[in-house]
């Protein structure tokens, strides 16, 4: 009678094992009617703008690395010559100082630029034009001035605009520069519109239009009040 236990169960077990077997299989397989399953590239999306910044970068360094491209920082040189005149009337009084006359005008400017395309230095301008009245066919008028300039650079198209206050002298100069006549000094303005072309790494040169004024009293007793006006076309050039 023990023995036919031991008989059953070795009958049993091996059905056993086979029916869990085949539930297991049945539960790992995937219904046939069940969608796949996509699988997302994980590294793609940051590889694209790894590259994407990558090329921006590199183009950022050629913009600053272009000789061609003229934004205006650091220091600033400039200096124009050109040809004009200057007009001086006097009032309240008689003065050697007063005429009309074609005129040489120079200014050289020393400054920084503050913010792109701003820059902020002291400029010397002037004007000299020969044979003033009264003073001899070997003597000279001129113009001097020390001033504040202030300049704007209008990109892309390299267009500038300069003002500058000044304080401001006139006198009269025989060939050996002793002065003949001159006048207190008083106040003034050069403003001045151009535009510049690229020629080398920071430098340009161009052309340029130039209105001055200037208002002063002359020397001596009983001084006339001097108003001059002038005008010139210049030839500019720039490091910056």
């Amino acid at each position: 009678m023990r023995a036919l236990p031991v008989a059953l169960f070795l009958l049993l077990f091996p059905a056993l094992v086979l029916a869990e077997g085949s539930g297991a299989a049945q539960r790992i397989t995937p219904p046939r009617d069940a969608p796949p399953r996509s699988v997302q590239p994980v590294h793609a999306p940051t590889t694209q703008t790894r590259t994407s910044s990558s090329v921006e970068g590199v183009t950022g360094s050629k913009a600053e690395l272009d000789p061609a491209a003229p934004d205006h920082l650091g220091l600033a040189l400039h200096a124009d010559l050109g040809l004009g005149f200057l007009h001086t009337s006097a009032s309240g009084g008689r003065s050697s100082l007063g005429n009309s006359r074609a005129a040489a005008t120079l200014s050289f400017l020393f400054g920084w630029a503050l913010a792109q395309n701003w820059i902020v230095g002291a400029e010397a301008w002037g004007g000299v034009a020969p044979d003033p009245s009264d003073a001899g066919s070997q003597s000279s008028f001129e113009l001097v001035a020390v001033g504040v300039n202030v300049t704007h650079y209008f990109m892309p198209a390299n267009v500038f605009v300069s003002v500058t206050p000044s304080a401001t002298r006139l006198a009269t100069v025989d060939e050996d520069q002793r002065e003949l006549a001159h006048s207190q000094v008083g106040y003034g303005m050069k403003v001045t519109l151009g535009k510049e072309w690229v020629v080398a790494r920071n430098t340009g040169i161009g052309v340029a239009g130039q209105v001055v004024f200037s208002f002063n009293r002359d020397s001596g007793p009983s001084p006339a009040s001097l108003a001059t006006i002038g005008g010139a076309i210049l030839f500019t050039a720039t490091f910056n």
